[in-house]
Formats: structure tokens, C-alpha cells, sequence
């Protein structure tokens, strides 16, 4: 189960701001590990949360779609790939 909390993407480059997208697969309130969606470039697509933070359905899901390959968790002080 995971929760898109930010979107990267479809925002226009010249707009610093993120948008919500409140995409959510699952419970929402099991969800507490922060993770970011990267390409091969290192570009964040997406920010979101986890139920889990060894889990890639995050990854699996948008994977094909936007080109994905990467997924980061964060460990209390930085961001670490999975």
C-alpha cells in the first residue's frame, strides 16, 4: 500500500511548486515511510508514503509508465535507495 503525496512531473518547469495528487493504493493511515520515485537521470517524479519501507509496489506500479527506475526511501536523515 502506498500514497502519492507530491507530483514533480506534471508540473511545468518554471513553476517551483509541487502539486497534491492524493493517489492512493491502500490504507492511507498505514502508510509511514517517505520514499521518491527517480528516473535513470535521478529526476523525482514523485514523492509519496509507504506501508513499508522495503516495498516496491511503489515503483511496480508507475514503473512502465513514466519510465521509472528507482525508488529512495528516507532513513531519518537521508535518502536511501532500495
Amino acid at each position: 500500500m502506498f500514497v502519492i503525496d507530491k507530483d514533480f512531473f506534471h508540473v511545468p518547469a518554471e513553476i517551483s511548486t509541487r502539486t497534491e495528487t492524493g493517489v492512493c493504493v491502500g490504507d492511507p493511515t498505514k502508510c509511514n515511510h517517505l520514499f521518491q520515485l527517480l528516473d535513470a537521470d535521478g529526476e523525482v517524479y514523485f514523492e509519496g508514503r509507504s506501508g513499508d519501507n522495503s516495498s516496491f509496489e511503489p515503483l511496480d506500479y508507475y514503473r512502465d509508465v513514466y519510465g521509472l527506475t528507482r525508488i529512495d526511501y528516507w532513513n531519518g536523515t537521508a535518502w536511501e535507495e532500495l
